[in-house]
């Protein structure tokens, strides 16, 4: 991220503001990108460990595998 800030900082002192903004609109999208990605992992592995929590629950009550 620390280089993309740095191609911004110096677009802006070269090219003026639109260079600038230029440069940081893929790092804006990496970023979104980034966050879009955990929030969906998050969500998986959430559905996952509450499927092996009920799946433990039942295994615990079970009658059967005592």
């Amino acid at each position: 991220m620390a280089p993309a800030l740095m191609v911004a900082a110096l677009d802006a002192i070269t090219g003026g503001f639109e260079a600038a903004f230029r440069s940081l609109v893929p790092l804006i999208l990496a970023v979104l990108f980034g966050l879009l990605l955990a929030g969906i992992m998050s969500f998986f592995k959430k559905r996952k460990d509450l499927k092996n929590l009920n799946n433990e629950k039942i295994k615990s009550n079970s009658t059967v595998t005592k």
